[in-house]
């Protein structure tokens, strides 16, 4: 059985800082970016405003609000062609703001499963269709409101955040059960001279929007794919896989199996882990940076878990990745750019030196073998068991 999840497929992002020069130019622009977020919050108050005032079938409120999401630093791009005669349209989801770009190229209402005040679900441009009253009534009123309504519908079939960058999540079947025609559009982000990850696995959505706020410009680009028209004989599961494959071609990424629930699973186990790993080095907060901190013997044991979620690293390898950066998330990033590669045991022992007198060396070679022999027995234990 494959031990594959959503997480360590890449799915998601566990830092928002993918490199050090990123994480190096963020603390360099602090001190402005403090004083762009408070002047933003302001300019927030009276975008708040314009959109209480002006209609949202106005076209006028588009313009104003481009404006102004501009100054609040975020720039809504469109291409490819909209088509005006579609009532449902659908998208990949990677921020939480996806919908308020969509929106300012083309008005659209977003189903709401929150219980909000009808005023503030209108104004950020949800519409209450029964979601939390199950399925069954969702497609109902959806029905009924693209017939009844100017404004059509966005979904985000994907229903969780992914970063976008290996596979889609299977997409729910509501959409396509609620009309035959359907547009899909794609949703890039993209941060100049900011490489920061819109969001991250375990992150609440008003985390990512103070990382909106706070950086100089984040572009989201909208690209329109051709209209796409339920056959005949087709059935619905196919049809929503066609549409799901024709966003992830444009988008040069996969399909995957997993669902929303798979990767809120995900989320909870990604959680669970690093609190009992910040228990286990003895951290409440953030992960110890010091290497004198942490007990060699939780080290190997925090080696072994990665171990399980990464087979083909070598154990040895885990570990000495390890005593460098004393941090298990950092170790896990630095096993999927490639930093940590898959070296089998057998190379380690074809690689190996003969030790020196000096007592380091020896204590190197008993670490290597120690480790070695763990690889082994893990093996031939792993091994039995499947044929047993």
């Amino acid at each position: 059985m494959s031990t594959t999840t959503p997480l360590t497929a890449g799915l998601f992002s566990t830092n928002r800082f993918p490199s050090e020069n990123t994480n190096t130019r963020v603390t360099l622009y602090l001190p402005i970016g403090c004083i762009i977020f408070i002047v933003r919050i302001f300019l927030g108050l009276q975008t708040f405003v314009a959109a209480c005032v002006l209609r949202k079938t106005h076209a006028l409120r588009g313009l104003v609000l481009r404006v102004m999401s501009a100054l609040l630093g975020i720039v809504a791009t469109s291409s490819g062609e909209k088509d005006e005669s579609v009532r449902v349209f659908v998208a990949n989801h990677i921020s939480c703001l996806d919908h308020m770009a969509v929106d300012l190229i083309r008005p659209c209402l977003l189903p709401s499963v929150w219980d909000i005040p009808n005023v503030l679900r209108w104004l950020f441009g949800y519409a209450d269709l029964g979601v939390r009253s199950g399925r069954g009534e969702l497609v109902r009123q959806a029905r009924l409101h693209i017939k009844s309504d100017d404004l059509p519908l966005l979904a985000l079939p994907e229903a969780a955040m992914t970063n976008g960058k290996k596979a889609l999540l299977r997409f729910s079947s509501w959409p396509f059960e609620v009309s035959d025609r359907i547009q899909p559009c794609t949703l890039r982000l993209s941060r100049p001279f900011f490489n920061v990850e819109s969001t991250i696995i375990g992150a609440s959505w008003w985390q990512d929007t103070l990382w909106f706020l706070f950086l100089p410009c984040t572009i989201i680009n909208v690209k329109w794919l051709p209209t796409m028209q339920r056959d005949e004989n087709e059935s619905m599961d196919s049809f929503r896989d066609r549409v799901a494959q024709a966003i992830a071609n444009e988008l040069g990424i996969e399909l995957s199996n997993w669902t929303s629930a798979d990767a809120v699973e995900a989320a909870k186990k990604y959680r669970q882990e690093t609190q009992r790993l910040r228990i286990a080095q003895g951290t409440p907060s953030k992960p110890t940076t010091s290497r004198t901190l942490i007990d060699p013997k939780r080290m190997d044991e925090v080696a072994m878990r990665i171990k399980q979620s990464h087979p083909t690293v070598a154990l040895l390898n885990i570990r000495r990745d390890l005593e460098k950066t004393k941090d298990m998330q950092s170790t896990i990033e630095r096993i999927k750019n490639g930093t940590v590669k898959p070296i089998s045991t057998a190379e380690h022992l074809s690689n190996k030196k003969s030790p020196g007198s000096s007592p380091n060396e020896w204590h190197s070679l008993y670490e290597e073998r120690k480790w070695t022999m763990i690889e082994e027995n893990r093996a031939k234990y792993l091994q039995k068991h499947v044929e047993d």
